[in-house]
C-alpha cells in the first residue's frame, strides 16, 4: 500500500468515526423517546465545507479590525455581544457589513427567532448542547502548538469559537488556516439545518 493510499484510508476511517459520533449524539438528542435532552440543541450542517464562525465580542475591542480581516478573504461570522451591555454602534457596524449579530449571557448564545446557539465550553447547567463538532480556540491557542492542533482538528461542518479579546494574531491564524484548508467561513444561521 502506497503512502497516498494509506493517507486516503486513514482519512476515510476518521471521517466515518466522526459521522458515527454525530449520528449517535443526534439520535440521543432528537429521536429517542423519553430522553431528557436538557435544553435546545441545534444540528449543524455537517455535509457542507462551511465553518460556522462564532466571535465573542464586547464592542470595546476593535470590531472593525476583525471585520476587515474577514472581509479581506470573503469570510462571514456571527459576533456575539454581552446581552446586558449591547453596544448598539458595534452591532450596527457588524450588521452593515453583512455579518450576523447575536447576544451571549448566562444561558448561552442567542441569534434570535427562538434559536439558542450551542456554547463551545459545554458549561454545566447551561441547558444548551451542541450536536455538530466544535472547536473552542480560546483553550487551544493557549499552547504554543495551538495552530497545529487547530489545523489537524478542523473538519467540514464545524462550529469554531473565537474570543475577540484574545490575541488578534491568533485570530488571523485561525481564519487563514481555515481558508488554506478550503473551508468557507459562514454566519451561524447559514450553518444550521432547516
Amino acid at each position: 500500500m502506497t503512502k497516498d493510499e494509506r493517507r486516503l484510508k486513514n482519512t476515510l476511517i476518521l471521517d466515518l468515526c466522526i459521522l458515527a459520533v454525530i449520528a449517535a449524539v443526534s439520535l440521543a438528542a432528537f429521536w429517542l423517546p423519553g430522553v431528557d435532552t436538557g435544553g435546545p440543541a441545534l444540528r449543524g450542517n455537517t455535509d457542507a465545507n462551511g465553518i460556522g464562525l462564532q466571535i465573542a465580542a464586547t464592542g470595546e475591542e476593535d470590531t472593525a479590525r476583525y471585520l476587515d480581516a474577514l472581509d479581506e478573504i470573503g469570510a462571514k461570522a456571527t459576533f456575539f455581544f454581552p446581552e446586558e451591555t449591547q453596544p448598539d454602534d458595534a452591532m450596527a457596524l457588524v450588521r452593515s457589513r453583512g455579518h450576523g449579530v447575536g447576544t451571549r449571557g448566562e444561558n448561552g448564545m442567542y441569534i434570535g427567532g427562538g434559536a439558542s446557539v450551542p456554547v463551545m465550553s459545554y458549561r454545566s447547567g447551561s441547558g444548551i448542547r451542541q450536536v455538530a463538532p466544535s472547536i473552542d480556540t480560546t483553550k487551544m491557542f493557549v499552547h504554543s502548538e495551538g495552530a497545529q492542533q487547530f489545523a489537524s482538528s478542523l473538519h467540514r461542518g464545524m462550529f469554531v469559537y473565537v474570543d475577540a479579546a484574545d490575541d488578534f494574531a491568533d485570530f488571523q491564524k485561525i481564519v487563514q488556516i481555515a481558508v488554506d484548508k478550503g473551508y468557507t467561513m459562514l454566519k451561524i444561521d447559514e450553518m444550521l439545518m432547516p
